[in-house]
């Protein structure tokens, strides 16, 4: 298989059980006993990868992380590059959470990647279709095709979120960031277990907001726009939550969620804050709008 070699010829008629720690523990003819030739040379491929595993590769030293050739560890033991034919978004969105990154993320699906990344051989001709929830590539159904046929072009890649961790948080939860008292603060709500901002947040969702972290006296709460609280940069495929115009809502999770079920993600341009009151809850010669469509009216 890797062709002829030349010199003496060492072991023949070998019969290891697996068990030993070297060959030359397993039985067989004595060294440098034979009666073989160079076109009986045995060879051997070792497996350097646990099969249905994936990596990210790149030949440059200077590829930012987060993105390369896709590596998928065949049944050999070995990587074989994926296949780009319709490689798309949901594929790409599950490679990023096969590798650790923020599984809610969308990311770029990257297709003929050689000239970004290199060139690596062979390619696994198989079309990857996954719908976007599976945890690994492995679980996604894989269908055998001829248009990948080339031994070193046609490579899927991707970009995924970099330096994104799971904040491991629970789905639904609220939590208000940065503020001077416990009551006020840039708000976040936990999406996919990832803490996302507001991007934008209207008097009835506030309200809502804060009856779900325990203010319930007051029906009105304070909305800042101008990042008083600061700003968390997260990219998160969370868009929105829209409640009922009485906000009768007790929690979050009973409103509308819009988020998005493909590749694009949601950076806000502006993180909203959020103040909520309950009585005695103000400091000496504050002064506050109440009942306002708007924070800057109201009574």
């Amino acid at each position: 298989y890797f062709g002829e070699r030349y010199g003496p010829i060492i072991l023949d008629d070998l019969g290891c059980t697996g068990n030993e720690k070297s060959i030359f523990n397993c039985s067989g003819s004595s060294i440098g006993v034979h009666d073989c030739t160079h076109g009986e040379d045995a060879g051997v491929r070792c497996p350097f990868c646990e099969k249905g595993t994936i990596r990210l590769w790149s030949a440059y030293k200077d590829t930012p992380p987060g993105e390369g050739m896709i590596h998928y560890c065949h049944t050999t033991g070995e990587y074989k590059a994926m296949c780009r034919w319709q490689w798309d978004c949901l594929d790409a969105k599950v490679a990023c959470r096969n590798l650790g990154f923020n599984g809610s993320l969308a990311v770029d699906a990257l297709v003929d990647v050689e000239g970004a990344y290199g060139y690596f051989k062979p390619i696994l001709p198989q079309r990857v279709y996954c719908d976007g929830s599976e945890a690994t590539i492995d679980d996604c159904t894989k269908i055998w095709t001829t248009w990948c046929d080339s031994p070193i072009i046609e490579s899927a890649g991707v970009r995924c979120v970099e330096d994104i961790t799971g904040h491991n948080c629970t789905n639904g939860n609220l939590r208000l960031v940065n503020g001077k008292s416990s009551s006020e603060g840039r708000l976040e709500y936990c999406f996919h277990s990832e803490w996302s901002p507001f991007c934008t947040i209207h008097d009835e969702e506030a309200s809502v907001a804060c009856k779900q972290l325990g203010y319930k006296d007051y029906f009105w709460a304070s909305v800042f726009s101008d990042e008083r609280f600061g700003t968390a940069g997260y990219v998160s495929d969370f868009d929105s939550i829209t409640c009922s115009s009485d906000a009768s809502e007790d929690h979050m999770i009973n409103c509308t969620i819009a988020y998005s079920t493909g590749c694009t993600v949601t950076s806000c341009s502006t993180e909203y804050g959020i103040k909520c009151f309950n009585p005695g809850m103000c400091e000496e010669k504050d002064v506050r709008l109440v009942g306002g469509a708007i924070e800057q009216e109201g009574r």
